[in-house]
């Protein structure tokens, strides 16, 4: 774990040494194109460097509300419209009026100064000028749901007079962001976050749009699902890019806003089983060990969006504690193909099959069609196949008070599967012979997880890898490979 340290010091010496100085503070003058053009260079973080300017820090409580008024009025008077980074993308500006709204709210309690109140006012519709000029509408994601949000927050301080077309599109874009089993459609568990934390927060902000939310999408479908990979309000199966992003960084959780924005409540103890055959995921609980089996869609009409080479990919977590999961990526700029690819992710697919083919940071060409179905509350099966005889297969039957048994197939003239299991770098692995492991807590808290290999596999090797719990943090972690000498392999993952 020593060099993962090491690891997540140069991160931070990167983060605050390097991308800080450059990004916020020599680019600052430079025209926006010309700055985001110096990041990709120097191939500096550019969405590193955005936080920075998401105006975070005016929710810090070690702040006082006249001091962080201070730090405002000087980042506005040295962020020229146009100039230095602040400006890439209209989302950005939006993440902005969340949290010049949040404050706003905040000063308006504290029995600010008419002046003051209209001072963050007028920054307030600078930046919705900026999103109105360069509204994402090519985007089909989050950032043009942003746009919208950030419209119709701002839409009582500007006077606008077009509220209306504005909740009609606050209409269109929650139907499209949301499939109607309540996931959300960028295949990744931490957007689906971001995106319900949004919501929340604008009706906070905007309570007369609280029908329109609930008649535009699944609302009960999208907590139930938040529930399932957030159980206790932090990010459990992080399948996806884990951008890690927070609208409003005050401390709050979706459980808690959702409350407060009357939006179905806390979160609450879910069934134990649950099928979300849109976003293509099947969850089960079997005692105090909780599984999900993955499918969700490669790519977005030919664009990689934030999915990763997940499919088939099996999760595992004992008591909330990941034990089995997904590695991530540190930063959008670092090896992001290396950490999207299949090779590192909890699936059977051998070395030679790739699943996507990544031409870029969002762009992939050729992912396989995958399917996922269930037989039972207590059995699922996902395919993932390149062409109707070439493809691999995932049965998992998940066993009450036992555990789980797995059966990988090659299809057609796939080659033999090999199954790979991302370890959490919490725990770690020990051999006890050729067909059996342990998966053991690293601070010796909490039971293990043998693995057992039961049919046509004939070794299991340990390969060391990189794995990201979050953004900007990066550990020495390992995979479990299943070394498999027929076209189908059994196994069975049970609790110690």
């Amino acid at each position: 774990m020593k060099s993962g340290l090491l690891a997540s010091r140069i991160l931070a010496a990167l983060r605050f040494g390097v991308i800080f100085p450059v990004g916020i503070v020599l680019l600052r003058p430079m025209p926006t194109r010309w700055a985001l053009a110096a990041m990709k260079r120097l191939r500096l973080d550019i969405r590193a460097a955005w936080e920075w300017e998401r105006l975070y820090w005016l929710s810090r409580r070690n702040l006082s509300p006249r001091r962080r008024y201070i730090l405002l009025r000087v980042w506005a008077a040295v962020t020229w419209l146009g100039r230095g980074l602040a400006w890439g993308c209209a989302m950005e500006a939006a993440y902005r009026v969340y949290n010049l709204s949040w404050y706003l709210n905040e000063l308006r309690k504290h029995a600010f100064l008419e002046g003051e109140i209209l001072a963050v006012s007028k920054i307030i519709k600078r930046e919705v000028s900026f999103i109105s000029d360069n509204l994402e509408t090519a985007s089909f994601n989050n950032h043009y749901a942003f746009n919208v949000f950030a419209m119709l927050i701002a839409g009582p301080i500007n006077c606008r007079g077009d509220d209306d077309y504005w909740v009609a599109e606050l209409q269109r874009v929650l139907s499209q962001q949301f499939y109607p089993d309540g996931s959300n459609f960028e295949a990744s568990t931490a957007y689906h976050q971001l995106m319900i934390e949004a919501i929340a927060r604008l009706v906070i902000l905007r309570p007369d749009l609280r029908d329109h939310v609930s008649k535009s999408m699944n609302l009960t479908g999208a907590i139930v699902f938040s529930t399932k990979i957030a159980p206790e309000s932090s990010l459990l199966w992080q399948v996806g890019d884990t951008d890690g992003s927070r609208v409003v960084d005050d401390g709050n959780t979706i459980a808690q806003l959702l409350q407060t924005a009357e939006l179905g409540g806390s979160h609450q103890k879910c069934a134990a089983s649950a099928f979300f055959p849109d976003f293509q995921v099947s969850f089960h609980e079997v005692g105090e060990l909780s599984l999900a089996l993955w499918a969700p869609k490669l790519g977005q009409g030919g664009r990689g969006g934030h999915n990763h080479a997940d499919c088939l990919s099996l999760t595992c977590a004992m008591g909330n504690r990941a034990v089995i999961g997904d590695p991530g990526v540190p930063l959008y700029a670092l090896a992001r193909r290396q950490f999207r690819s299949a090779a590192v992710h909890s699936v059977p697919f051998p070395a030679s099959e790739e699943v996507i083919k990544q031409v870029g940071a969002f762009q992939m060409s050729d992912p396989w069609p995958a399917m996922l179905f269930r037989s039972s509350a207590n059995e699922a099966t996902a395919r993932c196949l390149k062409s109707p005889d070439h493809g691999y297969e995932r049965n998992v039957v998940f066993e009450p008070g036992e555990g789980a048994q797995i059966v990988d197939r090659a299809l057609g003239s796939a080659p033999h599967p090999c199954p790979k299991l991302a370890i959490d770098p919490n725990y770690k692995i020990e051999l006890i012979d050729k067909v059996h492991a342990r998966i053991v807590p690293r601070d010796g808290k909490g039971r293990s997880l043998l693995i057992k290999a039961v049919e046509g596999i004939t070794a299991i090797d340990i390969i060391d890898s990189w794995y990201s719990t979050a953004y900007f943090q990066l550990a020495r972690s390992s995979i479990l490979r299943l070394i498999s000498n027929q076209s189908r392999c059994r196994w069975r993952l049970e609790i110690l």
